[in-house]
This record gives C-alpha cells, structure tokens and sequence, in this order.
C-alpha cells in the first residue's frame, strides 16, 4: 500500500492515501481521510463502535487481512470495538489480557494511528 498514491472505494470514489499526502509534503487542512499530520483525527477523533453479529464478516476480513499481526487467540465480539474516522471503518482494537490489540485496514496502516494508541498505553 506505500506505493500507491489513490485507491477506489466501495462507492467508486478516488480516495488518496497518505502516501499520497505525504508526498505532497504538507498538510492542506481539507479534513482528508487519510492525513498522515493528524488534521483529520483532531478535526473529528475517533468513533468507538460496540460491534454486533452481523458485523463479524467485517471484523473477520479486518484480522485475516492483517497477515502477521494477526492475533493467535480466539476473540469474543465483546471484546472488540470497531474503530471508525469519519464514519469509514479504519480497524479494530480487540481488549486481551496483557494488552490491546489494534488491527488497521490496511489503508489506514501509514498514517500514524499506531502511534498515537501506543502513546496512550
């Protein structure tokens, strides 16, 4: 996904990534989706969303689509929160003992989410 400047969305909108943004080397202040300087994420912070049974197909494709970050244990849907900017789904946080696990859509992975929740650990 580093390489890839746009990608398409599920309503067949051009969505540019923070690759994308970075490039470009500056913030624009446009509220854009994936801003790697955090304008978006102060603008509207995040969107905690207690999932239910029919979103275990999304959280599902959410951890399978995270290859080696994939946790090992079995997860209970109420240990999950569905993370959410914008009202665009960007991962999940799964609450284990030891620790959270946050997992990104993998458009979501170069903008700087990882840090700002390890920060607050």
């Amino acid at each position: 996904m580093s390489d890839s400047f746009s990608y398409i969305n599920s309503d067949g909108f051009t969505v540019f990534t923070s690759h994308f943004h970075k490039k470009r080397g500056h913030c624009c202040s446009s509220s854009c989706l994936h801003c790697p300087y955090g304008f978006t994420i102060n603008q509207f912070g995040f969107e905690f969303v207690v999932p239910n049974d029919q979103d275990k197909f999304l959280i599902e494709n959410i951890i399978n689509e995270s290859g080696p970050e994939r946790p090992g244990n079995p997860f209970a849907l109420q240990n999950i929160s569905i993370i959410k900017l914008k009202k665009h789904t960007c991962g999940i946080l799964i609450k284990q003992v030891g620790g959270n696990v946050l997992i990104l859509k993998k458009e979501f992975k170069d903008q700087g989410i990882e840090e700002m929740f390890s920060s607050q650990t």
